[in-house]
């Protein structure tokens, strides 16, 4: 199944590009995708060394996208701008959109975040 996602995938940004990596339906892959390791590793791994791998992992990667959002957030704060452009892997895009909304909340600067699709 994993296969089949990653091949439905790399078809998909040959033949469409960015339109289809900024899409929804890339976002739901790679959902899919994040789903089946979880459950792969449940398979092969017992349960306690699961949660902590698993964690680490997922952790790591929220741990940076967090940081990528806070460094944005502390330049915004100090320089006069128009526009910027963030540029990040596809596989960040949705966990980033749903980090935005915290930040919103938390900092005295509010940006004007767009996501093309």
């Amino acid at each position: 199944a994993y296969k089949k996602i990653h091949a439905e995938q790399t078809k998909m940004i040959e033949s469409e590009g960015f339109a289809f990596l900024n899409s929804k339906k890339n976002v739901q892959l790679g959902e899919e995708k994040k789903q089946i390791e979880k459950d792969l590793m449940e398979s092969m791994m017992n349960q306690i060394q699961l949660s902590g791998i698993y964690a680490l992992f997922y952790e790591e990667q929220d741990t940076r996208e967090a940081k990528w959002l806070q460094n944005i957030y502390d330049y915004s704060k100090k320089q006069n701008y128009e526009k910027a452009l963030l540029l990040c892997g596809a596989s960040h895009r949705n966990s980033i959109m749903k980090k935005i909304p915290e930040f919103e909340k938390k900092e005295t600067i509010k940006l004007n975040w767009t996501f093309y699709e």
